[in-house]
């Protein structure tokens, strides 16, 4: 369930909750999983993220977990105090860092250049050739399409003889498997 839907105001979810808290549904709820919860500390990803305290007030017997991939110490603590978390809270964390994977963050300026971006596109082929896969989150589906067009035709300035569109995948969630499956 979306924050949107769990937290819209008079929803039918929190309508439920209030009618009735014996309801079949709250029988059998045994967890509130929060996933992608760093999106709460400045991001416009999810604006009602900001109120899931809320559901911790509606529902403070459900267990509530927290997760994310980008998770560093300030942002979980405020994440634990909007959520309205027990404290001291569980904290695991698992090493995300791949021998093949590179993390880096790069500000883009601005939703309408690219160019912070476009210096990662390789400059010959011994760059290309080692180039490792690279993955770019962008918090916007459209900004995504618009970043792998950029990228696809800075590669096709450089490299030509390229399929770039082989090279430079866009990946969201609703994209068919088929897709996901070459992505990765």
């Amino acid at each position: 369930m979306t924050p949107e839907i769990l937290l819209k105001k008079n929803g039918h979810f929190l309508l439920i909750i209030k009618k009735n808290p014996e309801c079949a549904f709250m029988k059998q709820l045994t967890l509130i999983a929060a996933d992608e919860v760093h999106t709460i500390w400045g991001w416009t990803f999810h604006k009602q993220f900001r109120q899931i305290g809320q559901v911790r007030i509606v529902l403070p017997n459900v267990p509530f977990t927290a997760f994310s991939a980008t998770f560093p110490p300030h942002v979980i603590g405020y994440v634990q105090k909007v959520c309205k978390m027990n404290l001291p809270s569980d904290i695991i964390t698992i090493n995300g860092h791949w021998c093949n994977i590179n993390i880096m963050i790069v500000v883009q300026p601005s939703r309408r250049t690219h160019e912070s971006m476009l210096d990662l596109i390789p400059k010959n082929n011994k760059e290309l050739i080692q180039f490792p896969k690279t993955l770019i989150f962008i918090d916007s589906i459209l900004d995504a399409c618009c970043m792998a067009i950029a990228l696809r035709e800075k590669l096709e300035m450089h490299f030509p003889e390229v399929d770039s569109s082989m090279i430079i995948y866009t990946y969201y969630s609703s994209i068919d498997d088929e897709k996901k499956v070459t992505t990765i």
